[in-house]
């Protein structure tokens, strides 16, 4: 279809996200790049690239690229327009970490906190993106006392939208690590319960509906 109808959008958009479904951050962030010439205001495209970039400085983190990956996160905080850039930021956090740049690290992670003062949503993220590159123990344990501590905190509902963000995030990029199922059963039980304590605007109702959509219904009794 490309081939003959190289600017045909929904399939451009529909091998962007098939490429995320394989784990290939590369080739959607080569299709959403493409899509987003056609139609550079789309805002899901918008998110779409985000997330992908992020993933993409991932990949290169993990692999040990660190420049290649400072560029793909530079990249993805270009384009989001859903006050999700904290989730590029903790990516790039320990990206730092593993390069060596403890400074620059705790920078980013300081801007982490001014744009999510609720400590679940990345303390969560943050230990899961520790246990994956293998940071050392002493980080490993902080992002741990960091999330547990957001589990002491009283709710919100910025919070517990941001933190099944969270969730789907290392889903969705396969981030993998021991302790993942342990510490994601942990969180989501959380937000069940601390559902009914909160207020919820409309559209963060929607959103969290949304996100939660996307989590089979036999992980958490939220979905009903």
């Amino acid at each position: 279809m490309l081939e003959r109808f190289p600017e045909h959008l929904p399939t451009l958009q529909a091998m962007a996200s098939h490429s995320v479904r394989k784990r290939d951050a590369e080739a959607a962030c080569r299709y959403l790049e493409r899509a987003l010439q056609i139609d550079p205001l789309d805002r899901q495209l918008r998110q779409m690239a985000f997330m992908a970039h992020a993933e993409r400085g991932s990949s290169h983190a993990r692999g040990g690229r660190f420049d290649t990956a400072r560029q793909a996160f530079a990249a993805a905080l270009s384009w989001d327009e859903e006050g999700s850039d904290w989730v590029a930021l903790c990516k790039w956090a320990a990206c730092e970490f593993k390069a060596g740049n403890p400074d620059r690290a705790e920078e980013l992670l300081g801007q982490v906190q001014a744009r999510c003062p609720h400590p679940l949503p990345w303390g969560y993220l943050m230990s899961g993106e520790a246990n994956a590159l293998g940071l050392p123990s002493r980080l490993k344990q902080r992002f741990q006392s960091t999330l547990e501590a957001g589990l002491r905190e009283p709710p919100t509902a910025e919070a517990l939208s941001r933190t099944v963000l969270a969730v789907l995030v290392l889903r969705q990029t396969g981030t993998t690590y021991q302790g993942q199922k342990s510490h994601e059963q942990k969180v989501l039980m959380h937000v069940e319960q601390a559902r009914e304590q909160v207020t919820f605007a409309q559209e963060q109702l929607l959103a969290l509906c949304q996100m939660l959509k996307a989590i089979p219904v036999s992980e958490t009794k939220m979905i009903r």
